[in-house]
């Protein structure tokens, strides 16, 4: 119950007065990001200095190693992949942005970070064990370390 587990962080937040709170979601399954601010303030309200809204994360279809299986040779595994989800997708980052700036918040786009005009990014390096994404639009370590390393570090202790 998404409504409980917000009430449970929020008096973490409270209790333990974090520095820095990201707020990341699967922002395509939700109808409008009313409760964002809302949330956004509230943290601000509680003392928290910064607060980091992550927006979405690639996102596709099918399986990414089933595109993958199907797209690679032996010698070759693309990088990059079209997402046909990509434009549902960008119009959320740029709400979410909007939505950011308007609350107080910092924003970071793992979109704009992995996707470009040639597709996103799915195997870096061209290799499958370098997968950034293992189903659908779930992060691999890897992946999650790519935007740690190339979004989130600066917020981090």
């Amino acid at each position: 119950n998404c409504t409980r587990i917000n009430r449970h962080v929020l008096e973490w937040v409270r209790e333990n007065r974090p520095a820095t709170v990201l707020l990341a979601a699967s922002w395509p399954s939700y109808d409008g990001y009313q409760g964002v601010a809302g949330t956004i303030r509230e943290l601000k309200a509680l003392g928290t200095p910064r607060v980091v809204l992550v927006g979405p994360v690639i996102s596709f279809r099918e399986r990414v190693a089933t595109v993958l299986a199907r797209q690679s040779t032996d010698e070759h595994v693309p990088e990059r992949i079209p997402s046909t989800r990509l434009e549902r997708l960008r119009k959320a980052d740029s709400e979410l942005q909007v939505l950011a700036a308007a609350a107080g918040a910092d924003y970071v786009s793992p979109l704009s970070l992995t996707c470009n005009e040639g597709g996103c990014l799915v195997a870096p390096g061209g290799t499958a064990a370098q997968m950034l994404v293992f189903d659908q639009s779930h992060l691999t370590p890897v992946g999650s370390r790519v935007v740690v390393d190339g979004l989130l570090a600066p917020y981090l202790p």
